[in-house]
């Protein structure tokens, strides 16, 4: 048997460290992770591997980075585009990892639950990706704030592109468009900014949480 070089050894204990099967596990009706909190971010979250159809437990801040890298929020967008993204990613998937927030369909055939899946119909993911140091400083701008409209957590939606370029002018309170977003960034608005923009205006706030020691 070849001898795997000390690199090779690192690696594949890093990548067998990263991917945990989640087991079939007694989640209550309307939960999956079941995260309780709206101030303090999951500290796991459940990922189905449409390909394989496996589930899988990450890290939620190496999940939201991952998520970034693979083609949600590219590198190459303004900075302030990218920590707007990078929160709306992150709160996406906060949002479904929340009690009582689980849809119940998803579940593979074996009963096992998880949270999100790996492709368009929730956030791309690639176990892979490797975020760049431009995606990983932009998320932590806001990694501790969420977002509030009239007082709710909402699920913040994005979408690639738009029928306007324009700043604003697509806006639906749902939904971040990538394409008029980033014209924001480019006339000089901040990630909050962009966020309070297209989740509702004066009626969005911002959140920081209660660190539990």
């Amino acid at each position: 048997m070849r001898r795997l070089a000390m690199g090779g050894i690192a690696a594949l204990i890093a990548f067998t460290s990263l991917l945990s099967v989640a087991p079939p596990s007694p989640a209550a009706a309307g939960s999956c992770t079941g995260w309780e909190s709206r101030r303090n971010p999951p500290t796991t979250i459940r990922v189905l591997m449409t390909k394989s159809g496996r589930v899988v437990t990450l890290p939620f801040r190496q999940y939201v980075a991952k998520v970034m890298a693979s083609g949600e929020w590219p590198s190459r967008l303004p900075q302030a585009m990218l920590v707007a993204g990078g929160f709306a990613a992150k709160q996406y998937a906060w949002y479904y990892t929340l009690q009582d927030h689980h849809r119940s369909w998803y579940r593979t055939a074996s009963g096992v639950c998880y949270d999100v899946r790996n492709d368009t119909r929730d956030q791309l993911f690639f176990l892979g990706a490797d975020p760049t140091r431009r995606q990983r400083a932009a998320l932590a701008r806001l990694w501790t704030t969420s977002l509030r409209r009239s007082g709710r957590f909402i699920l913040t939606g994005y979408r690639a592109a738009s029928f306007s370029g324009l700043c604003g002018r697509d806006a639906d309170g749902w939904h971040l468009f990538e394409r008029s977003a980033t014209h924001c960034a480019r006339l000089s608005l901040s990630g909050k900014q962009i966020l309070r923009k297209y989740y509702g205006g004066w009626r969005v706030h911002f959140v920081r949480p209660r660190w539990v020691s």
